[in-house]
């Protein structure tokens, strides 16, 4: 008789259902129980006041780690980066004019790109992921995706700027993608596939550990 494998209980440090559900997509709910922050009765806002995605994710992942170091946590942090204005919004994506009003911000972005053609219209989608093991172990991984920006919305799936935000090899914008079309390409799935290449390193016992900064 096969014994089960305990689920290693990892902490989301969100409440966004979207990430949520591409994280137990990419990451599997075979091998671990995931815990939102709402189910360990965490309902402060954590500032995010580093310089740049990475660094917000592990300002995340270390104060949710702090309340409780038996758990694994996995926090992201991740925005829309176009060269052509000097990287915004960048870290600020989701209070680019309005604070998680995606409506607004899209309107900015639309407005400070009305004059752009062209390849200035290309941008980015940007995820960095921090995953903390314990007090030892902790990595970090960054993900993206090139698109090029519309000058008006389509589609109604995703959030954020997935409605303006253009794919050209499948021809949609990321908002009028499924779940299943969007989870091959996004920023996040690229950044959670990397991090699972580490994981299961890690649990196999072939990785080393690169500490907690």
């Amino acid at each position: 008789m096969q014994l089960e494998l305990e689920k290693i209980k990892v902490i989301l440090a969100t409440n966004n259902e979207n990430k949520i559900k591409e994280i137990e997509h990419i990451l599997g709910k075979e091998r671990f129980e995931f815990l939102n922050l709402k189910q360990i009765g965490f309902f402060e806002d954590i500032l995010e006041n580093g310089d740049s995605f990475c660094e917000n994710a592990l300002i995340k992942a270390k104060k949710i780690f702090q309340l409780n170091k038996k758990y694994w946590v996995i926090a992201d942090d991740s925005g829309l980066e176009v060269p052509y204005l000097n990287n915004e919004p960048g870290i600020y994506s989701a209070r680019y004019a309005s604070n998680h009003d995606d409506k607004k911000n899209m309107e900015k972005l639309l407005n400070k790109l009305d004059d752009a053609l062209g390849d200035d219209r290309c941008g980015r989608f940007v995820c960095a992921i921090c995953c903390i093991l314990d007090e030892n172990t902790c990595f970090a991984l960054e993900g993206e995706v090139w698109g090029r920006i519309l000058r008006e919305p389509k589609g109604e799936n995703g959030f954020g700027y997935d409605p303006v935000m253009f794919y050209p090899e499948k021809n949609k914008t990321f908002a009028e993608m499924t779940f299943a079309e969007k989870n091959e390409i996004s920023h996040r799935s690229d950044a959670l596939r990397k991090l699972k290449i580490k994981i299961d390193s890690y649990l196999e016992g072939k990785d080393g550990n690169s500490g907690i900064k």
